[in-house]
């Protein structure tokens, strides 16, 4: 029968209400994906809500039932191929496709989007026009939350303030084509999506009702130059190069997406076979970045896939280090530090001191320090407030910074003077013992 509005909130309000006066417990709700007790369910979207259920024992096709965890689908959620468990090539071909270089820690990178539970770095790809970024983000989209077919379907403009918190609510994975520019919100925000937080909006203009959005969501975006100008961010996404486009390779978007949609089912099956191995694998892994359970769970990957053990923490810190020599461009003063320490293991002085000091290897590097379109400390007062946001790309390249007060009075420095002090340490790579 067909009924009003008000009839249905009428009977949902009741069955809340009686929710709430036997104390039923909370459940956490998913979206698409959701891993408990060692088994990962994955929501094929289907009118029938049909799940694939990653066991120990076997992989099977399940319908939904009570004993499963509760699951939500959003309006953007859309329908997902059946695996293919016969094709154990899928994923060299789909990096040969895609182009993608760094093909072992990409593909680690892909099966680490469908863990729900761990903290997965952005995925980012940068490229001229015409160098299949959209094509690339959609692909990537397809494979792991489907949103449509087609390329366009997959891909979306990054929302602009508050709106992003919604946007990243509704969607498992988002992926964002062509971003341009992040601006202070939208990188804390994609930060604590990355991470995990809870995030507050209001219910209504009308009421002082609030809603809590617990978010902790997979991230693929693309644009010319992904090089965000926060250090928090930067830490927290992998960006991956592609081989040029010849002219004789080139593919049109009907062309490419036949040839996805041939591939996809096993790409999908390949990736639920190394999840099933991952799941059950054990590794020895001392975390050296804030990713931690990616480092873990990329290990763990990587080792059920046979490699050797320690080859994904080795090609990662690679590429963190990699991020963190393009971000010189971004923080010109993390190039000032590093040249300042070329011949010294540690450097302690006042902070005015060390900001004289670099203001000159500035010079003599030709960073025009005074420009005010030059990111560089202006005055020795803003020198700590500059060098706390690049902490996280020193940190990479080997570099520890100390800020502390001077409490003595034996002459060396001026009693409650600002002391900084600069190390050399080992970076993740060394001290895994791997060579440079």
């Amino acid at each position: 029968k067909i009924h009003a509005d008000d009839y249905f909130k009428k009977i949902l309000a009741a069955i809340i209400a009686e929710a709430q006066m036997v104390d039923t417990p909370r459940e956490k709700v998913h979206t698409r994906m959701a891993i408990v007790d060692k088994t990962l369910y994955y929501d094929l979207g289907t009118n029938d809500w049909k799940f694939i259920r990653v066991a120990q024992e076997k992989i099977e096709v399940v319908d939904y039932s009570e004993d499963m965890p509760v699951f939500r689908r959003a309006q953007t959620l859309s329908r997902q191929m059946n695996p293919s468990f016969d094709g154990n090539g899928a994923l060299d071909e789909l990096v040969r496709l895609l182009r993608i270089k760094d093909s072992e820690v990409f593909i680690i990178h892909l099966a680490t989007m469908f863990l729900p539970h761990i903290t997965t770095p952005i995925m980012s790809f940068d490229g001229a026009a015409g160098s299949m970024k959209t094509t690339t983000t959609g692909a990537i989209k397809r494979i792991v939350d489907p949103s449509g077919s087609e390329s366009e379907d997959n891909c979306t403009a990054m929302s602009r303030s508050e709106d992003l918190v919604l946007q990243l609510f509704n969607r498992y994975m988002s992926s964002f084509d062509n971003v341009t520019g992040i601006d202070q919100l939208a990188s804390d925000i994609l930060c604590r999506a990355v991470t995990g937080s809870s995030n507050i909006r209001r219910e209504l203009y009308t009421n002082s009702d609030e809603v809590v959005m617990n978010i902790k969501t997979k991230i693929v975006m693309n644009g010319i130059v992904v090089i965000p100008e926060f250090p928090d961010l930067q830490d927290r996404m992998v960006s991956y190069d592609r081989y040029p486009i010849e002219q004789n390779d080139r593919l049109t978007g009907e062309q490419l997406r036949q040839k996805l949609d041939a591939l996809l089912p096993s790409v999908l099956g390949n990736i639920l076979t190394i999840l099933q191995k991952a799941i059950a694998c054990k590794v020895d892994v001392s975390p050296k970045t804030r990713l931690a359970e990616f480092e873990v769970w990329g290990e763990k990957i990587s080792q059920s896939m046979g490699n050797e053990p320690g080859m994904f923490l080795q090609k990662f810190y690679e590429k963190q280090r990699q991020t963190s020599i393009a971000a010189r461009d971004v923080h010109p003063i993390v190039a000032a530090i590093e040249k300042m320490m070329e011949d010294r293991e540690e450097y302690e002085n006042t902070t005015s001191r060390c900001f004289s000091e670099l203001k000159t290897v500035a010079h003599s590097m030709e960073i025009e320090s005074d420009s005010r379109f030059v990111q560089f400390p202006k005055a020795p007062n803003k020198l700590r407030e500059e060098i706390t946001k690049v902490i996280p790309i020193l940190g990479k390249i080997g570099i520890t910074v100390d800020f502390s007060s001077y409490t003595k009075a034996d002459g060396k420095y001026t009693k409650n003077s600002s002391i900084i002090t600069i190390k050399k340490q080992p970076s993740p790579s060394s001290l895994l013992g791997f060579d440079e």
